[in-house]
């Protein structure tokens, strides 16, 4: 069993509240912790561009596409509410893949953390995913719910 010192267990702490985790604000230099807020850390912007998030967005793409494709096909408002529903699948499923790499990123940032790295904020590509997603789960939710009412049977 690996054992962990106050930085690491500290870091984690912070990770399980919601927090990114940089050295306290006396091990930098700076004022004392408490009179600091999240924008008082110094993070790196990773170089990451939207080709690493494929996956993701090939799930977000199949979200968007199955309602479509429904409609093209059976030209029925019943139809497109049911695959509405099989598009928020796909939404959740690409949104837990993208949660999976956050988490690994947290992960990591505890250990840059230890090591007296600045930790790694997240990228455009992440946020642009994440916003893609929320807007595929929220549309497919709206057509499983309503889309024989918007559309007609």
């Amino acid at each position: 069993m690996m054992k962990y010192d106050a930085t690491v267990m500290r870091s984690i702490a912070h990770i399980a509240r919601g927090a990114m985790y940089a050295p306290p604000a006396k091990e930098r230099g700076r004022a004392a912790e408490g009179s600091m807020g999240i924008s008082d850390y110094r993070f790196v912007k990773p170089p990451v561009s939207l080709w690493m998030y494929w996956p993701e967005g090939a799930f977000l793409v199949a979200s968007v596409a199955a309602p479509i494709v429904a409609w093209a096909i059976w030209r029925n408002g019943a139809m497109v509410s049911r695959f509405g529903a099989v598009g928020l699948v796909f939404a959740a499923i690409a949104e837990f893949y993208m949660l999976n790499r956050m988490n690994k990123k947290h992960l990591l940032n505890a250990w840059r953390a230890k090591t007296n790295e600045d930790p790694w904020d997240f990228s455009r590509a992440a946020n642009i995913i994440g916003y893609l997603a929320l807007f595929a789960g929220v549309l497919n939710t709206i057509l499983w719910g309503f889309g024989d009412l918007l559309l007609g049977t």
